[in-house]
């Protein structure tokens, strides 16, 4: 009977732990922001002067500001296929 209440303590007392805890913090709002790339200018400079810069063309530039940070990516858009391949 003394372990059966050891045990019963124990689950009572872990899971009253765990609900405690939070793994993560609520975020709300908007986290990321995307448009299309129209262009991308390298240009070809021989000195690393800070005039010559690269340079890239959005459709809305309008949710970022000078100074900002954006990582560039490229992605392969997949088309379903119409037909069935079978092995």
């Amino acid at each position: 009977m003394k372990r059966l209440f050891a045990f019963g303590s124990f689950v009572v007392l872990m899971l009253l732990l765990t609900t405690a805890v939070q793994a993560q913090i609520n975020i709300s709002g908007v986290i990321n922001e995307a448009t299309a790339v129209t262009g991308v200018s390298q240009p070809n400079c021989s000195d690393c002067s800070p005039t010559c810069k690269d340079t890239i063309s959005v459709n809305d530039a309008s949710a970022f500001q000078v100074g900002d940070r954006a990582l560039i990516i490229q992605m392969k858009i997949l088309s379903r296929m119409n037909s069935r391949v079978t092995t």
